[in-house]
């Protein structure tokens, strides 16, 4: 098989499988080359309210919730290749593109210029928590990465409700009928891993405002 689409697809696969996990719908998921693009997820544009509370410079915690998960997902397509390649180093060339969107929704977030690479290292161990093997929190989305890529490299293209469908028979429909992408709150994970979480949380916090400073 030849390895550099199979790549392209796990990074792809990777974006998909973010999306669907916080419930952001998109219009498909493609492999075929465009321009310079080697594959991409293309988005569903943003309700007319989000732009403008991001306009108005109002964002309410919903707002901040919705933009943190984007950012989530814009770095889960690279952190996908990279597990697939058995690569430490996350970015490489090919998630410039990737890299440009993320400091867009930064932006929006009003995360300042000087700590906007703190807090990608942050969102990008977000990312690789989605896809942990084995998780109290998060679902298998590894194995559905795995089998969306394969999907992928056949059928080149899929559409969002093609691969929801996929999602719910990997996933279970339970899960992600009862999903609520605004707290996680489906399978209670255990207290150690929450003090884990919130130690990581505060000392990330810690960073960005000594940056600011």
């Amino acid at each position: 098989m030849n390895k550099k689409l199979e790549s392209i697809a796990y990074h792809e696969a990777g974006h998909a499988a973010a999306n669907l996990y916080f419930r952001i719908k998109f219009k498909n998921v493609s492999i075929i080359p465009e321009n310079i693009s080697a594959g991409r997820v293309n988005p569903v544009k943003a309700s007319q309210r989000l732009k403008n509370n991001i306009e108005l410079g109002s964002l309410s915690p919903r707002d901040e919730r919705y933009l943190k998960n984007e950012c989530i997902t814009t770095m889960a397509g690279p952190v996908a290749q990279a597990k697939f390649e058995k690569r430490k180093k996350v970015l490489n060339r090919g998630s410039k593109s990737d890299e440009y969107h993320f400091f867009e929704y930064t932006e929006n977030l009003k995360i300042p210029q000087n700590g906007s690479l703190h807090y990608m290292n942050y969102i990008i161990e977000e990312a690789k928590d989605l896809f942990i093997d084995k998780n109290e929190l998060f679902p298998n989305l590894w194995k559905f990465v795995i089998f969306l890529s394969k999907e992928l490299i056949r059928d080149k293209e899929l559409s969002y409700l093609q691969c929801k469908r996929h999602y719910q028979q990997i996933i279970g429909d339970n899960y992600y009928d009862s999903f609520n992408s605004l707290n996680y709150n489906i399978n209670k994970p255990s207290q150690e891993w929450l003090n884990q979480k919130k130690l990581q949380n505060i000392n990330e916090a810690i960073k960005l405002s000594s940056v600011k400073e």
